[in-house]
């Protein structure tokens, strides 16, 4: 509810010259995350900051949670304010509550854009950071934690990365040993440093080395590297021509496929080696890879729904494979959609669903069984989040809104207005 409404048109000196809309209220808050660390109280400051009165209607705490936050005293619900003027929530946590993070809304209903206004109380976060990474405008990406007992991110000068645009796209760490490849970044808690691979997936079992794969620059193919996170060392393995990416790296070796504005059928094992490869899955696309596990996308025939527009083709069911067995189950299916995995928590998947109109996520622990993800503060048709990273605490997805918890019981939190992709788990 802030930021918005008409302000006069003025000259090149800044001075006024004309009004160009009526006079409206704004809502300046003193923050859209308020964390409960202990059992001290916490305040919510109103700020009206617009050129017309502003009336607040009521003040409320919503939520899956809302009888562990109370309200203890609050100067703002029933009473207008005029341009300037603020007023002042003062919220209590009681004990008493659920295990786990704990979630509920401040709404604020008044005569401002946006309202209700909302804010997000939030507690039993623990004291862990989450690793993340921001990329602000025309910026290099930088690795930060995100302190949980306050939402705000911490600087790590070990986190910065180079971006290296010629003669191909790459990313390389600035702390040395120099570690380069395609993407920034993943902190990885067992080897203590950020390294410039996509996600957990690309980095071997053991924690020594991880996978990534670059241009060739004939501009032909690309090629996959195998880097040591000790070392740097970077060694480039010799394999046939083709568009390769890198979808998982695990102790029976590299997990790959082709893709050149889409990914194409098929999935290989290379051997990190020797370079050998074999072909484990023929026709089907593969999303992701956990384990010995393999995540499918596939258009069932069967379905007469017209499939949604976008460039290339759709996948309307998600399918489990045992990459050594072969044994495959039907996990996800839904009918005139593209569906396809986003991320990989524990034993099940978060399912981006398209259906034309809309963009969707859904949690799907187990096959059939899906629950919609739900991020109140965030209202976009065609959303956009990133990072799925899971732990004990629940999924961590960033947005343009800030960074989410996600859980099955409390749908996802707004635990930090930090913009930025979750690069790692909570530690």
């Amino acid at each position: 509810g802030q930021l918005f409404g008409h302000r006069e048109l003025c000259d090149e000196t800044g001075g006024w010259i004309a009004s160009i809309g009526v006079k409206v209220p704004e809502v300046l808050l003193s923050g859209r995350v308020v964390p409960f660390i202990d059992a001290t109280s916490k305040t919510v400051t109103v700020t009206n900051t617009g050129d017309a009165v502003l009336s607040i209607t009521s003040v409320r705490v919503t939520g899956v949670d809302s009888a562990v936050f109370a309200k203890r005293s609050d100067t703002c619900g029933g009473r207008s304010f005029n341009p300037g003027a603020s007023c002042v929530v003062e919220l209590a946590r009681r004990a008493g509550g659920a295990s786990g993070v704990e979630s509920a809304a401040l709404e604020i209903a008044d005569n401002a854009t946006g309202t209700p206004q909302k804010v997000s109380l939030v507690a039993q976060l623990g004291t862990c950071r989450l690793p993340v990474v921001a990329r602000g405008a025309n910026q290099a990406p930088q690795g930060e934690f995100i302190d949980m007992t306050t939402g705000r991110a911490v600087y790590d000068p070990t986190g910065a990365f180079e971006v290296i645009s010629e003669p191909s796209y790459s990313v390389q760490t600035v702390s040395r040993p120099v570690l380069a490849g395609n993407s920034a970044g993943y902190y990885d808690q067992s080897a203590r440093r950020w390294l410039p691979a996509y996600d957990s997936a690309a980095i071997s079992p053991d924690h020594a080395s991880y996978a990534y794969s670059s241009y060739d620059a004939s501009g032909t193919g690309n090629r996959i590297h195998v880097v040591e996170i000790g070392t740097g060392a970077d060694r480039v393995l010799s394999l046939d021509q083709g568009f390769w990416g890198v979808v998982g790296y695990t102790e029976q070796g590299i997990y790959a496929n082709q893709r050149y504005e889409g990914v194409g059928p098929g999935l290989w094992l290379i051997n990190p080696d020797t370079g050998a490869t074999r072909k484990v899955v023929v026709s089907e696309t593969v999303d992701k890879v956990s384990g010995s596990t393999a995540w499918l996308g596939y258009w069932d025939p069967q379905d007469k729904a017209p499939q949604p527009p976008g460039e290339g083709g759709a996948d309307n069911a998600i399918l489990k494979r045992d990459l050594a067995t072969g044994a495959t189950t039907r996990w996800y299916y839904r009918s005139g959609a593209n569906v396809g995995v986003v991320g990989v928590v524990g034993d099940g998947v978060v399912v981006n669903v398209y259906d034309g109109a809309t963009s969707q996520l859904f949690w799907v622990p187990s096959p059939g069984t899906a629950q919609g993800m739900a991020f109140p503060f965030t209202s976009e048709t065609f959303p956009s989040f990133s990072g799925f990273v899971g732990d004990a605490m629940g999924v961590w997805v960033g947005s343009e809104d800030g960074l989410y918890l996600w859980t099955a019981r409390t749908g996802g939190v707004l635990v930090s207005t930090e913009v930025a992709t979750p690069a790692g788990t909570c530690g």
